[in-house]
């Protein structure tokens, strides 16, 4: 058994394409996080929605069981970016669990607008985690802007810092 999760939450669909890239590469388990009350509407409305959230820090209550993960020291983070930071269902996963101790592996996706302040919001959620090289993803249309070999050549550095 494994002690790498991929953990991932997708609106759009792009953020699920690069976990799934990354579970056919190493085989390691997913972990789709799901809101208990999904997000619904046009797409503009839950823009707006998420812009609301995450201006209140808002945290999103989760459906997703979580109760198995102390079995995992590694997680790779999946996460788009909703104005410049993580989506708020990621927020609420990294308050849900015990960070200390974990690495964890961060491939994050946005429309094109950067990584804004994600990983200064990552050290502050996960102080006591030890956070890997994060590889931003961009996406334009739902096409990946970067090589999808990119995406592997980082799992493969970084597999070697965990150990894999």
């Amino acid at each position: 058994m494994s002690n790498t999760l991929i953990v991932y939450y997708s609106y759009g669909g792009n953020t699920h394409k690069v976990a799934k890239r990354i579970h056919e590469k190493t085989g390691f388990e997913l972990l789709k996080l799901n809101p208990q009350k999904p997000y619904t509407g046009s797409y503009d409305q839950v823009v707006n929605q998420g812009h609301q959230e995450v201006n209140r820090d808002f945290r999103p209550p989760l459906k997703t069981d979580l109760t198995k993960l102390t079995e995992f020291q590694n997680i790779i983070l999946c996460s788009p970016i909703w104005w410049y930071t993580f989506a708020p269902v990621i927020k609420s996963f990294l308050g849900e669990i015990d960070t200390e101790g974990k690495t964890i592996i961060p491939f994050i996706t946005n429309g094109g607008y950067g990584l804004g302040h994600s990983l200064e919001d990552l050290k502050k959620i996960c102080p006591k985690a030890k956070i890997l090289e994060c590889l931003e993803v961009p996406f334009e249309e739902d096409i990946i802007r970067i090589p999808i070999s990119s995406v592997d050549e980082h799992l493969k550095k970084l597999m070697k810092v965990i150990d894999l």
